[in-house]
């Protein structure tokens, strides 16, 4: 059994909501840079099929949030990942 620092057992509750934030998992993926877009795209919803997942072209204007639920593969021309992909 995980424990609290209050050394209380960890609920189904808190395991949920800590995997809400992004716990656990990875975080993110620097095996894929040079990979396709899409290639990355599956191997990371492999890992976590409740992210959300966005191939955009490298330099593409996105929103400032961030968001552990979302992971953002940035591609060049060739369609090839050409940074690490990770959440936020």
């Amino acid at each position: 059994m995980t424990t609290r620092a209050n050394g209380r057992g960890l609920t189904s509750t808190d395991v949920e909501a800590e995997r809400i934030r992004g716990g656990g998992g990875k975080e993110e993926w620097p095996d894929l840079v040079g990979k396709s877009g899409e290639e990355a795209k599956a191997a990371i919803l492999a890992d976590d099929p409740k992210l959300t997942v966005h191939v955009l072209p490298d330099g593409s204007m996105v929103t400032m949030d961030f968001r552990l639920d979302r992971v953002r593969i940035f591609v060049d021309e060739e369609g090839k990942v050409v940074g690490t992909p990770r959440k936020g």
